[in-house]
Order: C-alpha cells, then sequence, then structure tokens
C-alpha cells in the first residue's frame, strides 16, 4: 500500500482538472478539491456533500464496504457511476479509485471525470450486479444494439448470444415476455420519456420468465452529448418471487398506473409519497416533481391550518368525499372531486386519494343549464305569447277582414302596404268607429313580426295607476297587491309589434317613459333596478288630436313628434259608402249565424235609406244597426232596418235640437259620456267617474233610459 502526506496530495490535487475526493473507510468525504466543488455545485460550502452516500446514492453502507474491499484488491479500479450535486441532480462521470495510506490512515483517493464514451458504466456495472444481484444492460443508439449482462439474461430468461444483440430481438423477446398494454407502456411512454427527455427514470414491472411471473424493478439513464441521446444504460433487478399472487400483484399495478383518475398517496405531512400516471397527465408535472411537492402545491382548497382539520375528519371517518380546486403547472385551474381513504401501514399514517378532473363535466352541465334556461325562457315566452292570444280569442274583433272597394279607402291601404315593411312607428288618426285597429292588425300581419302576436292595450280602459303596469311590468313586491313578478305588454311583444290603442289617453307622467321605450328600446319594471331591452314595433292610434293636446300641455311634444312618423288617416264610413252594401252582407251573416235566424234580407228601399245616412258612429255603427235589427227580425222575410234606423235618426235629432226634454238630454249626456270613455261604465277613467254617479246607480239609469250598453 503506498504512503502519501495528506497536505502534499491536497497541494497537488488543487491544481487538478479532475475532480479529486479524499473518503474514510466510513464513507465520510474528507476533502474536495476545486475542481469536485465546481461539478458538484457546492463551491459556497465544501461540507454539504460529506458523505460518500450523499455523492452515490446508489450506495448504502453495506454496498460501500463491499465496493472498498473490491477497490483494495486492486492497486488501482476505474468504473463509471452516477454522482448527484447539490440540486439533487444526477450525472455519469467515470472514476478511478485506489486505497492509499494518508498520515498513517486507510483513505480512498476517488478520481472522476465527466464522460460520454458507451462503456463507462461497464465495471460499476459488474460490481452491481456481483454486490446486489442487479442485471445491467446498455443500449448503443448509434449502432442500434444492445449488451446485457449476464446477470440480466438469468433474471430476464433470454438466452445469452454471443456479442452484441440487435434492437430487434430484445423487443421481440420483451413483446413475447410482457402483457400487450404494459409493453405498449413500457416502450411509448416509459422508454420514449426517457430517451426524449434525457431523464433517469425508474419502473416497476411484471414479466413472464420461464412460464412464471415475476416482478422487476427496472431503471433507465441516457447518455447525452450535444443535446441528444447518445445511448442510454440501465439496471434489472428481481424485487421478490410473486409465484401464486403475480397475476394479482400484476393486475393491482396495471390498475393503478392505467386508471384515469388521479391517484395520490400522501402521509401525514402532507407529501406526496406515490402517485400515478394520470396525476402527471391532468397536473403537468412529471412524476420525479410531485414526490417532491406537497398537498397545499397543487390544492387551492388546503393550507397547514385546514389538513390538520382534514387528518382529523378522516381518522373518524376512514373514508369521506373530497372536491376542491387543482393548479396545473402552467397555473391553470381545474376543479375535482373524489374520495379520500385513511390507511395505518408498519406504525405510518397515509391517506390514498382518488380524484377526478371534473372540469369537461361541469362545463357540460354549465352548458345543460344554459340550454334549460334557455329552453325554459323560450317555454315561458311560448307561454305568454299562448295566454295572450287565449285571452285575445275571448274577445270579439270588430271585423274578420278589411272589406272595401272604395278608391277612397284604397289610398289607405297603400299607405299600410308600404309602411307594413319597415319597423317604422305608426300613428293611426281617425273617427270613433272608422277601424283603427283593424289597420294596425293589417299592417302588423303583412310586417316580418307576423309570426309573433300582435299585443294590443288599450290605453283608455285602465287607470293611470296600472297603466305603467300593463305596459312595463313590475317586480313582486314593487307595491301594495303585487304578489308576484308580472311582465308587461312591452316585454310580451319583444320581436313583435305592439298597438297602443287611444295613445292620447296615456298620463302625462308615464309619457317620459314610453318616450325611452321608443327611443332607445330599453326600460325598467317597476320596483326593479335591471334594464330591460326590447325589441318593439310600435303602432299607435287615437281619435283625438294630439297637436291641439300638445298646445294645452296634456301631451309631450318630443313623444308626439316620436309617434307622428308616418300617420296614416282612417277614413270615416261617409267618405266611402260604396262599401257599405258590402259591410251590411258582412255583419248580417256574423249576426245570423250568432242568433240562428236565416234568410233574412234588406229591402232595397233600406239600403238605401242606410246609403244618406251619416254614420256618425262610422263602422261601429252600422254593425250596432244591423246587430239590433237582425234581434228584432223575424227568423226569416226582411230585416227590419227602417225601425232601427228610424229610432236612431230621432236620436240624432234630439240631440241636434235646440231644445231637449230632461229625459232625452239625460240620455244624450249619458252617452256621449260613454262614448267619451269608451263605453266603460265603472271603474277609473269610466263614465260613472265623469258623471259623478255611483257605478250600480248609472247601470240603473241607462235600463231605464234604454241606452244599449256597447262596449269597444
Amino acid at each position: 500500500m503506498t504512503t502519501f502526506k495528506k497536505k502534499a496530495l491536497e497541494a497537488l490535487f488543487s491544481i487538478s482538472s479532475d475532480a479529486v475526493f479524499f473518503i474514510s473507510r466510513n464513507g465520510r468525504i474528507q476533502y474536495t478539491n476545486p475542481a469536485a466543488l465546481q461539478i458538484l455545485k457546492t463551491q459556497n460550502d465544501p461540507l454539504l456533500i460529506n458523505s460518500v452516500m450523499l455523492l452515490m446514492p446508489m450506495l448504502n453502507m453495506s454496498k460501500w464496504s463491499k465496493l472498498w474491499e473490491g477497490i483494495a484488491i486492486k492497486d488501482k479500479h476505474t468504473f463509471q457511476v452516477d454522482f448527484m450535486n447539490q440540486k439533487e441532480q444526477l450525472f455519469p462521470v467515470e472514476a478511478t479509485a485506489m486505497i492509499v495510506e494518508m498520515d498513517g490512515e486507510e483513505t480512498c483517493l476517488l478520481r472522476a471525470k465527466s464522460s460520454v464514451e458507451v462503456n463507462r458504466y461497464k465495471n460499476i456495472l459488474d460490481l452491481t450486479a456481483r454486490v446486489a444481484k442487479i442485471g445491467h444492460w446498455e443500449w448503443d443508439v448509434i449502432k442500434k444494439t444492445f449488451r446485457l449482462s449476464d446477470g440480466a439474461y438469468d433474471l430476464i430468461g433470454m438466452p445469452k448470444p454471443e456479442g452484441p444483440v440487435e434492437n430487434d430481438s430484445v423487443f421481440r423477446f420483451l413483446k413475447q415476455s410482457l402483457h400487450p398494454d404494459l409493453y405498449e407502456s413500457l416502450l411509448q411512454q416509459f422508454w420514449e420519456e426517457a430517451f426524449k427527455k434525457g431523464e433517469s427514470l425508474h419502473r416497476e414491472i411484471s414479466m413472464l420468465v420461464n412460464g412464471a411471473a415475476r416482478q422487476f424493478h427496472i431503471h433507465v439513464l441516457p447518455i447525452r452529448a450535444d443535446d441528444r441521446t447518445i445511448a442510454m444504460y440501465g439496471t434489472v433487478q428481481d424485487i421478490e418471487e410473486i409465484a401464486e399472487r403475480s397475476d394479482q400483484m400484476y393486475m393491482t399495478q396495471t390498475s393503478f398506473e392505467k386508471a384515469t383518475d388521479m391517484i395520490f398517496w400522501v402521509d401525514e405531512n402532507a407529501d406526496f409519497i406515490n402517485v400515478n400516471e394520470a396525476c402527471s397527465q391532468h397536473t403537468g408535472y412529471s412524476r420525479e416533481e410531485l414526490i417532491k411537492m406537497k398537498v397545499f402545491d397543487i390544492e387551492t382548497t388546503y393550507d397547514k391550518s385546514r389538513w390538520g382539520h382534514f387528518l382529523k375528519l378522516i381518522e373518524t371517518a376512514g373514508v369521506m368525499p373530497v372536491e376542491g380546486e387543482h393548479i396545473r403547472k402552467d397555473k391553470s385551474k381545474y376543479p375535482v372531486e373524489g374520495h379520500a381513504i385513511r390507511i395505518e401501514h408498519k406504525g405510518g399514517i397515509y391517506i390514498c386519494v382518488f380524484i377526478r378532473n371534473v372540469e369537461d363535466r361541469k362545463k357540460r352541465v354549465a352548458e345543460l343549464e344554459r340550454l334549460l334556461k334557455q329552453n325554459e325562457k323560450l317555454r315561458e315566452q311560448i307561454k305568454k305569447d299562448k295566454d295572450y292570444l287565449l285571452e285575445e280569442a275571448k274577445l270579439s274583433n270588430n271585423f274578420g277582414e278589411i272589406i272595401s272597394e272604395s278608391p277612397n279607402y284604397a289610398k289607405v291601404l297603400t299607405q299600410v302596404e308600404r309602411v307594413a315593411k319597415t319597423d317604422t312607428t305608426v300613428l293611426i288618426l281617425g273617427e270613433t268607429g272608422t277601424g283603427k285597429e283593424l289597420l294596425a292588425r293589417a299592417i302588423h300581419e303583412t310586417s316580418g313580426r307576423s309570426n309573433k302576436p300582435l299585443v294590443k292595450i288599450n290605453c283608455a280602459a285602465l287607470a293611470a295607476e296600472l297603466i305603467e303596469s300593463e305596459l312595463f311590468g313590475h317586480e313582486k313586491g314593487a307595491f301594495t297587491g303585487a304578489f308576484r313578478q308580472k311582465i308587461g305588454r312591452f316585454e310580451t311583444a319583444d320581436k313583435a309589434t305592439i298597438f297602443l290603442d287611444e295613445i292620447g289617453e296615456i298620463p302625462l307622467e308615464l309619457q317620459p317613459k314610453l318616450l325611452r321605450v321608443l327611443q332607445e328600446g330599453e326600460f325598467q319594471r317597476i320596483g326593479g333596478n335591471n334594464t330591460i331591452v326590447v325589441d318593439t314595433r310600435v303602432i299607435a292610434a287615437t281619435n283625438r288630436d294630439l297637436a291641439t293636446l300638445v298646445e294645452e300641455g296634456k301631451f309631450r311634444e318630443d313623444l308626439f313628434y316620436r309617434l307622428n312618423v308616418f300617420p296614416i288617416v282612417n277614413i270615416p264610413l261617409r267618405e266611402r259608402r260604396e262599401d257599405i252594401p258590402m259591410l251590411l252582407n258582412y255583419f248580417l251573416k256574423r249576426y245570423q249565424e250568432k242568433t240562428g235566424k236565416n234568410n233574412l234580407r234588406i229591402s232595397k228601399g233600406d239600403m238605401e235609406r242606410l246609403m244618406q245616412y251619416p254614420f256618425p258612429g262610422n263602422v261601429r255603427e252600422l254593425e250596432n244597426i244591423v246587430e239590433r235589427a237582425v234581434i228584432l227580425s223575424k227568423d226569416q222575410g226582411a230585416l227590419n232596418v227602417k225601425a232601427v234606423l228610424s229610432v236612431a235618426k230621432k236620436e240624432r235629432q234630439k240631440r241636434l235640437s235646440g231644445f231637449l226634454t230632461l229625459e232625452d238630454m239625460t240620455r244624450e249626456h249619458i252617452t256621449q259620456a260613454l262614448e267619451r270613455c269608451n263605453w266603460k261604465v265603472t271603474g277609473k277613467r269610466s263614465a260613472s267617474e265623469l258623471l259623478g254617479l255611483n257605478g250600480q246607480t248609472l247601470y240603473s239609469k241607462m235600463r231605464k233610459l234604454g241606452i244599449l250598453e256597447n262596449k269597444k
């Protein structure tokens, strides 16, 4: 044994480019030269790596002792091995070791330098195989050949050929010995990942050796140069005889690896101690990275205090559901849920957590909820349309269709045709009874909104405090009696047409809100804070002079101009007398069907009388005359128009005469009040309110005076 002075050797190796270590028999590193500190990245503190087990993590004390004995046999022993630096990174070196006497003490002098030659691991692998019963192999990427140690051939049961083995032979043997899924996993995931990333990887696999299942631990270390893998070496070690339970162990391991759910093994300190492949796929971290992390690093819902609470809960429950949110390596987040199981093993407490990424499921649920809400909204809209149409169906329309052959009325219909195809606001003017609503319906039904209902509201038929709620709706609790939310007519008429009849009667304080809808297409329900946007075409009608109301300060000028974009004047019946015969026959057919009377006809004289009558009530008055005549006529024969017309003329003459009896004056006064209020007898803005009478009193007077109640 050669004897040296320690100080002399330290001085000698301080300028060496090779890394030099003095290692005692008990594995303590006594000296490292500057080159060694550089490759270990511990220049600031040479004592950070002070043990041979930290320098070469594949060794323990038993293996180091055997390695020492092996070195002592030879004067100089050269081998290849993995060093680990301060950052816990493994890197290959070529080492030369010898046992010397230094200041009277046996010391291992170890010199090492980096190497990329393929054969640099041969000696250390041979030694490892001899000491720890580990087989080793080498793969030359360039030559596409394998070299296996004798121990490797014996362990896996592969016949030993002479010289290197070609790739195809090894892969063919593995394909025969491994389960198909495991073979694909080994080559495509494990092998390729090591080859491409150049990272050291390890894994446990089950193989058939001479017909029996055996479990092995395999290790792969790529050798890289110029950022590419030029060779790979590895080890294979028989873990244990698995004989009778080999199938179950294989299935358990395969299930763990192949599970699509993430499986984390966690200790009491929240450290990950094992994870399956799914954990890497979902989190973006490699297994090696995850093993060095804690639960808190990827789970947003836990910290140290909550982890302690979780441990207490699962200690009581044993098994419990978990739900939370994970953070990927790229900082994106995804929701998770699953369950955790508490397991006691060899005095330790472990938590096995089965977790599923529910990001896609929650997205599908959210989309389904959105579609359901959309569907519910459509159903509500259909129901509103249906309810409205059913309500409208209960009301008898004055006209089933426009009936006319008058050239004068043809001009009005031409205006209707021109404006119908647009979304322009229309104001229909004309005397009472001319059929303004009929024109509004004709505009709607020939427009692009005809697939939606024509929503109607009579502004004169509702009390002032109710008009706003009818037009714009209200929220639950907005005022006394608002027990539920109400959808207003404008909201119902979204994408449709709204007809505002008797627009001149709308209260002055409500007109700004109506103007906002016309200008901006938006409003708020009574008691609501949300702005509702609608696309509604507005048609308004009145028998009043809006320009005069503007001058009197009873109607907003800006609202008048906003409504008066396209005015249509509906001409009175006296200006289209040629339509009287057609209208009379239409009404005659309708009321004959209602009363069950058939074969009624009108005499030539009665027709002439009707043609000369001024019809101050226009088409509505003609309809009333025909209805009254049908009621008074016998089942067959001439229609009794003369008597009805005579009464109408007398009533008109009395109204126009200079002096009327008290009874006639009362009748005329009540009739005028009824006409002014659109024949609304009781309630707000009604004839009884206008006359200052109790509703029942007014009904009594009407019966006594023979006034026929006629609703518009």
